[in-house]
């Protein structure tokens, strides 16, 4: 009604799309349905043959066809017979098998015999279960042993421990955790790319490291003060070892013998030397390093101007430096050279002048000598053979009583035993007995069971008693030979 007077139908006689409304309709979709006469004459016409359709009565036909699976997957039955042929033909001539053998029956066996007719073994006599004849019963040594040889390849194999196993590293010297890893280089690290950030001054500090202050406070908050350890004994212990060593024999019979002589060469002195030359070497190459510094900063350290410092602060006034020095060998150079005073005293010291001249390349070194030390037993073995020569010329103690060892008869069979007694064995050695057995003293009881089928009873009687009358101190004991050696006599007395 809003609209009504704000526009003109300009069609005013146009009838609008769609069905009439002048009549209503039976259902709302009625008016929104558009057919074409055509469709509406085919759909009616098949209505109409769908319902004069004859229905079939009863069961239904099968339909069988007339090919089969295996004919509709196969290609060969698509092929034709010339094809068949090349083909055939090209795979006899360019792939040659082998024609398979056929089975010729051997009529060896009966036709009666079968797998379920006869049974081929033995049973056995008792019922045994399978799992001892799988997994034999073992004793709990072999079950250890087994267990620790697998346990070791399996550690090999798989790298895995038990939790509560001790890791085996397999040593080969005790672990000294003063010892240092891997091999070391000659590379001298002074530094010289890097811009220095430390500068000298003239305190006691040969440096001066500056700290920003949020590092430091960053350090107070997350570090606790540590407190210094108390020195009961303020002076310094030298490195000494005590005891003797124990003197190695010269020349013994053994070396005598084998010509064999102790190892006593010794290149400690001569890797010492080695090693003051290579820093001598060093220095010299370094381009920053003035020996002049080095002095300088000694007789800072040396307070009361003695010229004299302890060589553990000048190794590490050379530390600071970076300067590598192995102090041990440079002590056994200093000591060598005589360089060190009160040595191996609390109160060791050296001249820090005399030792700038000994780092420095441009003063010769002094006079060594021979570094390399004398075999001390070069003519022992000599010394020993003369002596045991001597010895053959001494008379042997009279009043020495000589020990003889006391074997027992089985031992005593056996060092007499020969090599023919083994080679052709009688009768005794092959039933177990041995001389001493027949050497043996023996009991009546055991006589008469021994000589029961060879001598009867009165005669038994009679060489027993003549066995009393010759051997009366043997106490009613006699051996088998002597009882033998009584028949053999009484024979040929009888003969």
């Amino acid at each position: 009604m809003a609209n009504i007077g704000h526009f003109v139908d300009r069609n005013a006689d146009v009838r609008a799309a769609g069905l009439a409304s002048f009549r209503a309709p039976e259902h709302i979709e009625d008016c929104f349905v558009f057919r074409h006469p055509e469709e509406q004459a085919e759909a009616l016409i098949r209505a109409e043959c769908q319902r004069l359709l004859v229905k079939p009565s009863g069961p239904r036909t099968p339909s069988i066809p007339s090919t089969s699976v295996g004919d509709l997957l196969s290609t060969e039955l698509q092929k034709s017979r010339f094809m068949a042929f090349k083909e055939k033909f090209s795979e006899d001539m360019y792939f040659k098998k082998a024609k398979l053998g056929k089975i010729a029956p051997a009529h060896s066996k009966p036709d009666t015999v079968t797998n379920e007719s006869r049974s081929f073994g033995r049973p056995s006599s008792k019922p045994e279960p399978l799992y001892e004849i799988v997994m034999p019963a073992k004793p709990a040594e072999q079950v250890n042993r087994e267990f620790g040889e697998f346990h070791e390849q399996h550690i090999i194999s798989h790298n895995h421990y038990w939790p509560s196993e001790k890791i085996n590293r397999k040593y080969e010297k005790p672990f000294d955790p003063q010892h240092t890893f891997g091999q070391r280089t000659t590379f001298d690290g002074i530094g010289f790319m890097v811009q220095r950030c430390l500068k000298q001054n003239q305190g006691d500090d040969h440096h001066v490291v500056i700290v920003r202050k949020p590092q430091m406070d960053f350090i107070d908050r997350t570090y606790g003060p540590l407190g210094l350890k108390y020195k009961k004994y303020p002076y310094d212990v030298p490195d000494m070892m005590h005891g003797l060593r124990r003197q190695t024999p010269k020349c013994d019979v053994k070396m005598l013998l084998e010509n064999t002589t102790p190892h006593t060469s010794n290149d400690k002195l001569v890797n010492a030397f080695s090693h003051l030359n290579i820093l001598r070497q060093a220095l010299q190459r370094r381009p920053n390093f003035h020996m002049f510094d080095l002095l300088s900063l000694l007789e800072k350290k040396d307070k009361e101007r003695t010229g004299y410092l302890p060589l553990e602060q000048i190794i590490d006034i050379m530390h600071k430096l970076h300067i590598r020095v192995d102090s041990q060998q440079l002590r056994v150079a200093l000591g060598h050279l005589q360089l060190l005073r009160d040595e191996g005293c609390a109160t060791e010291r050296i001249s820090y002048e005399e030792f700038c001249r000994l780092i420095s390349i441009q003063v010769p070194l002094p006079a060594t000598g021979n570094v390399s030390a004398l075999p001390e037993n070069s003519y022992n073995q000599e010394t020993t053979y003369r002596l045991l020569c001597a010895d053959l010329k001494k008379t042997p103690n009279t009043d020495r009583v000589a020990r003889k060892h006391n074997l027992t008869p089985e031992q005593q069979d056996a060092v007499n035993t020969r090599v023919q007694e083994l080679i052709y064995p009688d009768f005794s050695m092959k039933s177990g007995l041995g001389p001493s057995d027949f050497k043996r003293l023996r009991s009546k009881e055991q006589l008469e069971t021994i000589f029961k089928d060879i001598v009867s009873k009165e005669e038994f009687g009679r060489i027993w008693a003549q066995l009393l009358v010759d051997y009366a101190e043997q106490q009613q004991m006699f051996s088998v030979v002597q009882f033998n050696t009584r028949i053999v006599i009484d024979e040929e007395s009888e003969d």
